[in-house]
């Protein structure tokens, strides 16, 4: 995994450009996102993430949730790692 001392602004230009650039539905979107802040406030480290709280959070039901968190783990942009999940760009 790189260094915990991600830089910020970065991370934030990753993210601009998965979003800009990858055909990604609103709901895969909003958990891409929400990931992201949860690592972030995580320390750039691997988080579990409750679908309860997600789902709260985006207005959804659990299963579309579990179904984007798949979708980006099969694209490409999210790996599961210790029970957590964790965004791909940031791992080494």
């Amino acid at each position: 995994m790189k260094s915990s001392k991600i830089n910020l602004v970065t991370a934030w230009q990753w993210l601009d450009k998965e979003l800009e650039e990858r055909d990604l539905n609103s709901t895969q979107q909003l958990t891409l996102f929400h990931l992201f802040i949860k690592i972030n406030r995580n320390f750039w480290q691997p988080t579990k993430i409750s679908l309860n709280k997600l789902s709260v959070a985006m207005a959804k039901d659990k299963r579309t949730d579990s179904k984007a968190l798949a979708e980006l783990i099969e694209m490409g942009l999210v790996t599961e790692d210790g029970g957590g999940y964790f965004l791909v760009y940031f791992q080494s």
